[in-house]
């Protein structure tokens, strides 16, 4: 609709249904990677892996093991954006987790992401530079007052932050982590000042 070209098109994908885990794994050969990551994925995963595209990114290491952050996302979550774009005749290229984007755009070690669409909010907790939390609230807002959802969502933002600093005394967000405001709604002041 707004006249874009369809081609080689970078699309995100929401976070809801998705997993995100961080898998710990002895250094091992390339070739059998992969399949040390399904052995994994299928103890901590919630859903059965024929159910679920399976992502991973190494994210450091030491005294022979190597981290990786590891996403499951749901096949029909996955299969049904697909197939939308490509009856739109929008040519996929790329496709990412929104709160994993996100995080990279934020680019901090630390951090707090509030996604602000009309229909839904993101509360993305970044911790050492990994989207270790991430909820997404929906509502349509006509059947919700947007100062009742902001309301919700910074009670849910507490207890994310709350919970994360009660999982890792060693490592607690401070007051001082930056919280980022994204989405259609940041520009709006009224929710911008609520939320603050």
């Amino acid at each position: 609709s707004l006249g874009e070209p369809k081609g080689r098109v970078i699309v995100s994908l929401s976070g809801i249904h998705s997993t995100p885990r961080l898998f710990t794994l002895p250094r091992i050969k390339r070739t059998l990677l992969e399949e040390a990551m399904r052995q994994q994925a299928k103890k901590e995963m919630p859903l059965p892996l024929e159910e679920i595209y399976l992502s991973w990114w190494p994210i450091g290491g030491k005294d022979g093991e190597l981290e990786f952050f590891v996403v499951g996302v749901p096949r029909p979550v996955a299969d049904a954006q697909v197939q939308t774009l490509v009856e739109s005749g929008v040519k996929p290229y790329i496709m990412d987790l929104k709160p994993v984007a996100l995080t990279r755009v934020a680019d901090h070690r630390d951090a707090l992401i509030v996604d602000l669409e009309p229909d839904a909010f993101g509360i993305t907790l970044v911790a050492e530079g990994i989207p270790s939390i991430w909820r997404t609230i929906t509502s349509r807002q006509d059947e919700m007052v947007l100062e009742d959802m902001v309301q919700q969502l910074t009670g849910d933002i507490s207890r994310i932050v709350g919970f994360h600093n009660e999982a890792h005394p060693e490592s607690p967000l401070s007051a001082a982590t930056p919280a980022f405001l994204t989405g259609e709604l940041s520009e709006d002041a009224t929710v911008c000042e609520l939320i603050q």
